[in-house]
């Protein structure tokens, strides 16, 4: 990939029968310039799935991720706003561990801003893969 892209976005698109999510990774050539309607809100929680994602016209690139995996997602938590993701004071997505029974050697940790190819290796720690939408 000639282009720097970077993590400003995960969604989950779906959940299977037999238990696989999928998620949608988005990316952006320049992060300082994506917004959503409803990224000042706090907690992000409370906006409608429409204010949560970012406008379409600050990302370039779309990937998807089908895991049985669990991920926590920042615009789907009750403290804070998507505006903190940003700055950093909390991750855009992390491996829910919530029913693991010991904690896990590499949890999953995906933060705003992150580079496609950091993005890519820590996913690919965990068997997964960006997959073309």
């Amino acid at each position: 990939m000639d282009e720097k892209y970077y993590l400003i976005y995960v969604n989950q698109s779906g959940l299977s029968v037999d238990g696989f999510n999928s998620y949608d990774f988005l990316f952006a050539k320049d992060p300082t310039i994506v917004y959503g309607e409803g990224w000042n809100v706090m907690p992000s929680g409370i906006c409608s799935p429409e204010e949560k994602l970012p406008h379409e016209s600050t990302y370039d690139l779309q990937k998807r991720v089908t895991t049985q995996l669990k991920l926590g997602l920042a615009q789907n938590n009750n403290c804070f706003a998507m505006q903190d993701c940003m700055d950093g004071v909390i991750c855009l997505a992390y491996e829910d561990i919530s029913e693991y029974e010991e904690y896990p050697v590499n949890r999953l940790i995906l933060n705003f801003g992150e580079t496609y190819e950091n993005v890519d290796r820590k996913l690919d720690e965990k068997c997964l893969t960006l997959k073309d939408i």
